[in-house]
């Protein structure tokens, strides 16, 4: 079969194997890892070949959604950076000193692209509120390329494709 074959079958929604209708599936367990950070997805959506062939996003737009969500929702709890370096509590907005408590295991759900809620669960650096207590991911730049690295490589270990 050509690749243009394939392509087409791609935009159809179908297996680029065998041509059957891709259906929607959740994966139980979705988990990896880059450098310090571990992330999990629970009940993860996907669209899926029954014959297992392969697995794709539920949405094209499903990558990008999840990022902004894990860095700009209130769904898990992460640390916001405003304007230079100034981290602000995903809970109550007040401002957070260098993280000092060490990995922090945080949980949550996320609720994108009117797809039903699933969840995840994000170990890291961290730090906690002074100002409500939230324990929480703190997000620098350097740990923030670490959870996008960890989403990669979670897609990656299920065979989860754009």
């Amino acid at each position: 079969m050509s690749w243009v074959e394939r392509w087409k079958r791609s935009r159809r929604g179908e297996c680029r194997v065998c041509g059957v209708a891709l259906a929607e599936e959740r994966l139980a367990d979705c988990v990896g890892r880059c450098g310090g950070v571990r992330i999990s997805f629970d009940s993860l959506p996907v669209r899926a070949c029954p014959s297992s062939h392969e697995r794709r996003y539920i949405h094209p737009e499903f990558g990008s959604a999840l990022t902004d969500a894990l860095f700009h929702s209130s769904g898990v709890p992460v640390s916001r950076t405003r304007t230079r370096d100034r981290h602000r509590c995903r809970a109550c907005g007040g401002r957070l000193s260098n993280p000092g408590i060490g990995a922090v295991h945080v949980r949550g759900s996320i609720e994108i692209l009117d797809l039903p809620p699933f969840g995840v669960e994000l170990s890291g650096p961290g730090t906690c509120c002074p100002g409500c207590g939230q324990v929480q991911i703190y997000a620098t730049r350097e740990s923030s390329d670490k959870i996008a690295e960890a989403m990669v490589d979670a897609f990656r270990s299920v065979g989860l494709k754009p």
